[in-house]
């Protein structure tokens, strides 16, 4: 006849195991903390509260420009050798092309800091402007288009855009 004898659990089995616990936990948090310190911070603004102060203008401004009745158009067109074009168009409130834009652009990268690339376009004909665009990365991208002509008219446009 065979007994099997097991040894007693003690407070000092349970004392390592709970301080184990405590260190695997620990170890994993952090990780996490210096992954996300490391990672992109998320802001869309580094001085938001002025952002805030002046937003009646930003307001006024989106007013202006619905007045104009501009609209637009992107697209990005892939060439043969991998490279990529962008392509907008601006059309007032009668459909007819505007031909006498001076026309920017800003291409941010959504999810990292220090990609971002300004962009001037120029006038290809039929209230149509294009660049060419070489883009540190691929993925999704944000253009911000900016139409400007004189100084009182002013039509500012998102679009997101990916670039395989």
């Amino acid at each position: 006849m065979t007994t099997d004898v097991q040894k007693p659990i003690t407070g000092w089995h349970v004392l390592s195991w709970l301080v184990a616990f405590f260190i695997v936990v620990g170890a994993v948090n952090a990780v996490y903390v210096f992954v996300a310190l490391d990672s992109w911070s998320g802001l869309e603004s580094d001085n938001a509260y002025n952002d805030g102060l002046e937003y009646n203008e930003v307001l006024a401004a989106r007013k202006a420009q619905t007045a104009l009745g501009w609209t637009s158009g992107l697209e990005t067109v892939r060439g043969a050798n991998g490279s990529y074009t962008l392509i907008a168009d601006f059309r007032d409130k009668y459909n007819q092309p505007l031909e006498t834009l001076g026309v920017t652009a800003e291409v941010k990268r959504p999810t990292h800091e220090g990609y971002d690339v300004p962009i001037e376009l120029t006038h290809i004909g039929q209230g149509r402007y294009q660049a060419s665009l070489d883009l540190p990365l691929k993925g999704m991208w944000d253009v911000y288009v900016r139409a400007e002509r004189g100084s009182s008219d002013l039509f500012v446009a998102k679009s997101r855009i990916m670039i395989e």
